[in-house]
């Protein structure tokens, strides 16, 4: 079994290569303008990252006003602002300041890729790890997404809509072997989930690592993600696997003990309206 066949991405930035590979898998409208990209997910218009643009090239050096002039240009009813930047390395401290004049929150992810994953301590054996397929499987995922982001600041009333269709989307995308979820079962109970979408070529990109918060330091994702990993390099012919992760966040040891190694950072700019 092989991953879908998609049409590579000309991104510096591997972290967006990555999220447009898995865009376009899920069918989002992708736009190439003159120095920048555009992602539409129309059904889905609360999802902030599924709905944003790319700056690239030579635009990259203007200032972020005229990002945002974009943005509003190509969303004009959109109630948030989302704006990725096509580049490995993050802004300098001028480029901060100005992000803080507009009101733009800065976020800058470690990307991070692994070609041989090293194996974590067992979990316990009462633990099952399989692909999420049952109705009750897919509704404990959405329980677990929408509990774990409640209470995010720049969340507004439309983050319940986001979510459900969301995971509407990630259970489509499994029926469609597009995309792989495996969760960490004790019993019925769903404790965990990773995701991972496969390209052609063998570039490989995890989904939204979640463990349920009385599940933490348990092993609970250490093994999902070696597990995962290994699925999609045996079954998928996976060679390159990416994860982005918060660089101050307590998962990113847990990656980098399973082998993941940084590579560059991923910069993204959003602000709710």
């Amino acid at each position: 079994m092989g991953g879908c066949n998609m049409i590579c991405v000309d991104t510096k930035s591997l972290g967006f290569r990555t999220d447009l590979m898995v865009r376009q898998m899920a069918g989002s409208e992708i736009e190439y303008r003159d120095g920048y990209v555009v992602v539409r997910t129309i059904r889905n218009p609360g999802f902030w990252w599924g709905n944003f643009i790319l700056v690239r090239g030579e635009l990259l050096d203007s200032d972020p006003d005229a990002w945002q002039g974009i943005f509003r240009s190509e969303f004009p009813s959109s109630e948030h602002l989302a704006i990725g930047l096509d580049t490995e390395q993050p802004p300098g401290d001028s480029i901060r300041t100005y992000l803080d004049e507009l009101g733009l929150s800065l976020e800058v992810s470690a990307v991070m890729v692994s070609s041989r994953l090293i194996p974590p301590r067992p979990h316990s054996t009462d633990i099952e790890l399989r692909q999420l397929s049952s109705e009750s499987d897919w509704s404990q995922l959405l329980e677990m997404r929408s509990r774990l982001e409640d209470g995010e600041e720049h969340f507004g009333p439309t983050y319940g809509e986001f979510q459900r269709l969301y995971c509407d989307e990630t259970r489509e995308m499994n029926e469609r072997f597009l995309e792989w979820t495996f969760g960490a079962f004790l019993g019925h109970r769903l404790l965990g989930s990773v995701g991972i979408a496969v390209e052609s070529d063998g570039l490989a990109r995890f989904q939204n690592v979640l463990t349920a918060t009385e599940s933490r330091r348990t092993g609970i994702a250490s093994n999902l993600v070696f597990h995962v990993g290994r699925f999609a390099e045996s079954e998928l012919d996976a060679t390159r696997l990416v994860m982005v992760a918060d660089p101050t966040g307590p998962a990113i040891g847990i990656y980098r003990q399973l082998g993941f190694v940084d590579s560059e950072v991923q910069v993204m700019l959003q602000k709710g309206v």
